[in-house]
């Protein structure tokens, strides 16, 4: 489905935020200090549980980029994915079948990552959004290598927080991108999927030494103190994506079982 213009308001708060006037979009960081115009088109827009879903494209040196916008509020786009693969490349261990549990399809990068090891027997994804995974089968198949194919792979339409309450399998990883973080949430309801009950629900569906990944796209020192209450060993570590002389920083809390 096609849409002509976003809303124009502005969301009032701490979010990495887009502002849309006509094929101009707006970049605000969180603190409100840098501004960045690039020119782009809306793909493809939906509303969903989540509210409006919005695919842009931009052509950046020559290349097709892709933005994903959730109730105008910038998600992630195609040139800023390394975070999203270092999610599961760094706690997948050389020579050792591993299950993987992936909360957040995103544009797919981590589910690409995870496919590309030959150690992944099984990966099951966790999406809310059908139109995310429909996209994922279309606009960024290319870029994903179009992982969802790969028969390793298993995508369930599920609110994350929920498949795990009820989820009866376990896993020896568990990477979980459902939003910007606590401290920027797109989804106000997301704040109970960062908290140590829902950690400790986590935990029993790890293998022994398994790893829970959780992305941010701040450094949090109370999410770390809330996932230290159920996992003694956890640390963040600091990702930098690059694009067109810009660097952002990005955080990964790698939480392991003993």
């Amino acid at each position: 489905m096609l849409a002509p213009r976003l809303n124009n308001a502005i969301i009032e708060s701490m979010h990495l935020q887009k502002t849309f006037t006509g094929r101009k979009s707006i970049y605000l960081t969180p603190n409100f200090e840098e501004v960045i115009n690039m020119a782009g088109v809306i793909k493809a827009s939906q509303l969903s549980r989540s509210g409006e879903v919005v695919l842009w494209e931009n052509e950046i040196n020559g290349i097709k980029e892709y933005e994903l916008i959730i109730n105008g509020v910038f998600i992630m786009a195609s040139y800023n994915h390394l975070s999203s693969e270092l999610l599961v490349r760094n706690a997948i261990r050389p020579g050792q079948n591993t299950e993987i549990l992936v909360g957040g399809l995103g544009m797919g990068y981590t589910v690409k990552e995870a496919c590309a090891h030959t150690e992944v027997v099984g990966v099951d994804v966790i999406e809310i959004e059908s139109v995310i995974i429909e996209w994922n089968r279309t606009w960024f198949k290319k870029g994903n290598n179009a992982c969802l194919d790969d028969q390793r792979v298993k995508v369930m339409e599920d609110d994350f927080f929920s498949y795990v309450q009820n989820c009866e399998k376990t896993y020896d990883l568990i990477g979980m991108d459902i939003d910007n973080g606590p401290m920027m949430l797109v989804n106000d309801t997301n704040a109970r999927v960062y908290r140590a009950g829902f950690f400790r629900q986590i935990l029993s569906l790890l293998n022994h030494e398994g790893v829970f990944a959780i992305w941010s796209c701040n450094h949090d020192e109370n999410l770390l103190q809330e996932a230290r209450l159920v996992f003694p060993d956890c640390q963040a570590e600091e990702v930098i994506e690059e694009h067109d002389g810009r660097k952002v920083p990005y955080y990964i809390y790698f939480c392991r079982k003993k």
